[in-house]
């Protein structure tokens, strides 16, 4: 098959906070008022609000944003200003998936993950290999940006987004790649928390593992997520946490390989009322398909083959719609289907970043036209 044209807009920012979120806001601006538009209606037809009633409703996660990352808050001021949004519409983006988790919007919590890595002894080339199909609400996709941003001081990051949103998954200059699956909502977690953009994004920005993890450990979260951390020397650590109680972690297989779904393996969670039921019944055979596709990866003879077979991985589509590479379900309103917006294969060990921007057994992966390395005093030895 010919390679496809990459069709997720890639925006480049740098500098301070406020650089930042003023050019990202000016170029992705097409991308924020999509976003906006699809969660006006999705927010209607799930809660019956209205987007000014969410928009109050968003107040409630600007203290806590703000005392955990003043200056990503700053940053996304900034985007509101450069887009010509109002600054809580954008916290309401950033919010939404605190949001859904009140009890109005039960019916809207659509789309589930897939997280691996595979290690240089579990893949063909050697090469340390990390991603996931971000499966997530079918009208979100006119919002999906690539974005790659270069600050003062910290690592490059390269992050698959929601535009208006300050981070989500990705990988950065310093070799460290994160994924995140949702694991469900509260656990009897009280209050509001930091929302998941902001503790991604600064995960994103640390400099090492060490630190990367302590990022993960000490985040004031609301919900419930596991966070894959992988790195370019060849380790990979998969952390489930969920607010106010103990995180649980797990390790690659025997072969290199770790994944990760939208269910609790390494501790069941206690804080909720009856038995711990998964967010997502598909999580349970979506996992061990993953892991049983990822196997084949060690055969392979080269790096093209390599790539070729966790794709092949990522576009299982067993069990369709509920599969691996999540399909649309026409028996659900509009608002409410969800597939495979985008997939990755991110190469740690080169820094390149492969998207396919869709359903990954119908989209090519393209290489994007950033490196992650791209920087000559990051360049690995």
């Amino acid at each position: 098959m010919a390679e496809q044209a990459l069709e997720i807009p890639t925006i480049d920012i740098s500098g301070g906070p406020r650089e930042r979120g003023l050019q990202y806001g000016r170029q992705a601006g097409e991308q924020i008022d999509a976003s906006i538009r699809f969660y006006k209606e999705a927010f209607k037809d799930s809660s019956g609000l209205e987007w000014s009633q969410i928009i109050k409703l968003a107040e409630h996660w600007v203290d806590r944003a703000t005392e955990y990352a003043p200056d990503l808050v700053e940053e996304l001021r900034a985007v509101a200003e450069g887009a010509d949004r109002d600054f809580l519409e954008l916290m309401a983006i950033n919010a939404r998936g605190e949001i859904v988790y009140d009890k109005k919007f039960a019916d809207l919590i659509g789309g589930e993950c897939t997280t691996y890595a595979v290690m240089p002894e579990g893949s063909g080339d050697g090469h340390v290999y990390a991603g996931q199909n971000w499966d997530y609400l079918c009208g979100a996709m006119d919002s999906i940006i690539m974005l790659r941003i270069r600050g003062e001081g910290d690592p490059d990051i390269i992050m698959q987004i929601e535009a208006g949103q300050v981070g989500r998954h990705g990988a950065n200059s310093a070799g460290i790649a994160l994924q995140v699956n949702g694991l469900g909502g509260r656990y009897g977690f009280k209050g509001f928390g930091v929302p998941q953009p902001f503790v991604r994004r600064r995960v994103l920005q640390a400099p090492n593992i060490n630190e990367a993890l302590r990022r993960v450990f000490h985040a004031p979260q609301q919900v419930g997520a596991n966070y894959l951390l992988a790195t370019r020397e060849g380790t990979a650590i998969s952390l489930e946490t969920t607010p106010g109680e103990r995180t649980g972690w797990l390790y690659p297989d025997g072969d290199g390989i770790l994944v990760h779904g939208n269910h609790h393996e390494a501790h069941i969670p206690a804080g909720q009322d009856g038995p711990y039921i998964p967010m997502s019944m598909s999580s349970l055979y979506r996992v061990p398909i993953v892991r049983r596709e990822l196997k084949r990866v060690l055969n392979t003879a080269d790096g093209e083959q390599t790539r070729r077979a966790i794709a092949a991985a990522l576009g299982n589509a067993d069990f369709a719609p509920n599969s691996v590479c999540a399909m649309p379900d026409a028996t659900l309103p509009a608002t409410k289907q969800w597939q495979t917006v985008a997939a990755t294969i991110v190469d740690l060990t080169t820094g390149e970043y492969l998207l396919s921007d869709g359903l990954p057994n119908e989209r090519t992966f393209k290489t994007l036209p950033w490196n992650l390395y791209e920087s000559a005093d990051r360049v690995p030895a």
